[in-house]
């Protein structure tokens, strides 16, 4: 059902032919293209703010090892240690690595998301370009060079 929709939408779009106006591209039919996309576009901007939000972590997670590295670890004060999430060298490099982790997985996403959604809509484009040309007049064709 999926498909046939989108065939028709393509085949609305390339339907309409301005042929003999030569004013600027109407972005209205891009749009169109656009829209049908849109659940994987409104995905890869959230997996991009969620990458973001790491981004924003991390100089906090690292300035906590720092401070962990310059006073609680090397002073022994056994209270503050264990009240702190970076409680050692080792649970800190973990943390990171799992905040690093997590965001490169987080990137993979969003960029896999948001390819598919610009060939998907790349895609319909050319299919509507491809149905006018097939659609147009013979006329057409002597009046404008097409295939070269």
């Amino acid at each position: 059902a999926g498909i046939a929709a989108r065939d028709e939408a393509v085949a609305g779009i390339a339907a309409r032919d301005d042929d003999d106006d030569d004013s600027p591209v109407d972005l209205s039919r891009y749009l169109e293209l656009v829209t049908r996309e849109r659940s994987r576009i409104a995905t890869g901007v959230a997996l991009q703010g969620a990458s973001s939000g790491l981004s924003l972590v991390l100089p906090y997670a690292i300035g906590q090892v720092v401070d962990g590295c310059a006073g609680t670890w090397k002073d022994g004060a056994v209270a503050a240690t264990a009240a702190s999430p970076w409680a050692s060298p080792s649970m800190a490099a973990a943390g990171l690595f799992g905040v690093f982790g997590a965001q490169a997985l987080i990137m993979v996403a969003r960029q896999h998301v948001l390819n598919v959604a610009g060939e998907s809509v790349a895609a319909d484009a050319r299919n509507a370009a491809f149905k006018s040309l097939l659609g147009q007049e013979v006329a057409f064709y002597d009046v404008r060079e097409s295939g070269e």
